[in-house]
């Protein structure tokens, strides 16, 4: 292992090191050894695992298509249960609760405002409701199918933004202090 340069690769994603570090094996194996013991016990390797999967592209595309999806699943069930066009589109912003919820069992570290699930799960369900109520006046006729597209590319769409941007959408809840 210690002479792949791509296993060396995958721990200093892992360990949130930019690509230009030059640490060597020896170097990488000492800092994922916090405790110090000469070997590397599971909870040592699930943080180096943990943190290389949860940065990947490939797990925040996904995700997104996932929320995308919920977004739009959460408004069209309550469309269909005859709420109100306001409900209808928060329906979408309350479902990011499961995310919350993952974290929470997942044991990870909760940072509401630090990704922008309900931003653009809001934005997603709102464009659905929308639609939906232009249609109904008879002003836009957009079909279903449609609406579910263009609300599920709005969600995706600012997920994509956000993660080309390297910023979260909305600030952070946490860190922006105000004392004076």
């Amino acid at each position: 292992c210690e002479r792949d340069d791509a296993f060396l690769a995958g721990v200093r994603a892992g360990l949130g090191l930019g690509e230009g570090d030059a640490s060597s094996s020896h170097q990488l194996f000492r800092r994922v050894d916090t405790k110090k013991t000469g070997y590397i016990d599971l909870k040592e390797m699930q943080v180096v695992v943990g943190a290389r999967f949860d940065a990947s592209p490939t797990m925040y595309a996904l995700d997104s298509a996932a929320l995308s999806g919920f977004a739009v699943a959460a408004v069209h069930g309550a469309v269909g249960r005859g709420l109100h066009p306001l409900v209808a589109a928060s329906s979408g912003v309350t479902i990011c609760f499961g995310g919350i919820l993952r974290d929470v069992l997942c044991k990870r570290d909760l940072a509401i405002g630090g990704q922008s699930y309900a931003f653009a799960t809001g934005a997603g369900s709102t464009a659905y409701v929308l639609l939906r109520e232009l249609r109904i006046r008879g002003i836009i006729s957009v079909p279903l199918p449609g609406r579910i597209i263009i609300a599920a590319g709005t969600c995706a769409f600012l997920r994509w933004w956000e993660y080309v941007r390297g910023v979260p959408l909305l600030s952070p809840m946490h860190g922006t202090a105000i004392d004076e």
